[in-house]
Formats: structure tokens, C-alpha cells, sequence
């Protein structure tokens, strides 16, 4: 049951990222994509479809259309939905917009992190603060440090949707290079060029 609800959540998260894709158009239909020997059984595909409310179907092969896909937690299983050609450049700059969101969120909560601990290791601090403050730090620390960790787990997950797709045939048309990820530049709407970045 708890393979159940992570492949749910996966689906849930995917669709969200993805957002609204223009002309009131939404997405209604998931692929799940896995080998044949790990294909979701029948009453997996049934109660993942009641629950997301979606058209949900299997494949063996990620189809040469225009999608985002991702690994889902379930081993040997990947979530993928089906993008209109012309709307896969506006969803991938809306992934990277929630990259650059979540890094700031993290640059700012680091900082407040190595506020506290710099507090925490003052021998000054720690002998004129009150219990009570020197209390609240301790535990605004490990409030920080988690909200860190899982914003840094966050980023890293869109980062690996980002690389998952970055080879789109929905960006065939600019060359490619070796060793790089493409992803789009848009002037408001428009996608005008890709640049790329390493990949190791």
C-alpha cells in the first residue's frame, strides 16, 4: 500500500509542476512507464487513476513526443505526461522559475542557520542570553537545519526533472553539444534560443 501512495504523490507532484499549459487546456492523462516485468498491476493502475482523477495508462518506452517525465520513487517506474508541442518550453521555464524560488529560500534559510550556530558557538552569547533564549535557539537551529534539508531535497528533484527532459525533441531544432543540457530562453512567451549548461 505504500508503494500505492508514493507513486499518487509522485503523480500529484508531476502534474502540479507542470501547472496550466495555455487555452484552458489541462492535464487528464498520466503514462506510467516502467519495463514489462514492472509494469503497476491492474488494481495499482485503477486506484492511482480514482485518486488523481486521471486517464492513466502504461507504456514500456518513453514515446518521441513532446512530454515531461520523471523517475518516480517507485523503483523501475516513471511518471510521464503528455505536452503539447508549443506549451513544453512554458512549463519547463515554470520548473525553473520553482528552482530559483526554492534556491533563494534556501540561500536565506543558510544564512539564518549559520546565524544561529555562530550564536550557539559564542562563548559571550551563551553566558549573558537567558536559558530561555539559549532554548530557543537550540531548537530555531534544528527547525532551520530541517526546513534546509528539505528544501535542498526539493531543489535537487527539480533539477533532475530539468536533466530527465532537457534532451526534449520539443528543442530538437537548436544543436546540441555533447555533455550539456539544453534548456529554453524565452522573451516573454516566445522561446527564442537554448543555452546549455555541464553536465558531468
Amino acid at each position: 500500500m505504500e508503494l500505492h501512495r508514493t507513486l499518487i504523490r509522485d503523480v500529484r507532484a508531476l502534474r502540479q509542476l507542470c501547472g496550466a499549459i495555455g487555452d484552458g487546456a489541462t492535464l487528464d492523462h498520466c503514462v506510467l512507464v516502467s519495463p514489462a516485468d514492472k509494469t503497476p498491476a491492474a488494481p495499482m493502475l485503477e486506484l492511482v487513476q480514482r485518486l488523481t482523477r486521471l486517464r492513466v495508462t502504461t507504456s514500456e518506452t518513453v514515446d518521441e513526443t513532446s512530454q515531461i517525465h520523471v523517475p518516480s520513487h517507485v523503483p523501475g517506474v516513471s511518471v510521464m505526461f503528455p505536452i503539447p508541442e508549443g506549451r513544453k518550453g512554458g512549463v519547463m521555464k515554470n520548473i525553473q522559475d520553482n528552482v530559483r524560488g526554492l534556491q533563494k529560500k534556501l540561500a536565506m534559510s543558510e544564512k539564518k542557520l549559520a546565524s544561529i550556530e555562530r550564536n550557539l558557538a559564542n562563548p559571550m552569547f551563551m553566558q549573558r542570553a537567558s536559558p530561555e533564549v539559549r532554548e530557543r535557539e537550540k531548537n530555531d537551529r534544528e527547525t532551520v537545519r530541517e526546513n534546509c534539508d528539505v528544501l535542498r531535497k526539493n531543489v535537487a528533484e527539480l533539477l533532475e526533472i530539468i536533466r530527465e527532459n532537457a534532451s526534449s525533441v520539443c528543442f530538437s531544432k537548436f544543436p546540441r553539444v555533447t555533455g550539456h543540457a539544453h534548456f529554453p530562453a524565452l522573451k516573454g512567451n516566445k522561446l527564442v534560443c537554448c543555452y546549455a549548461i555541464d553536465i558531468p
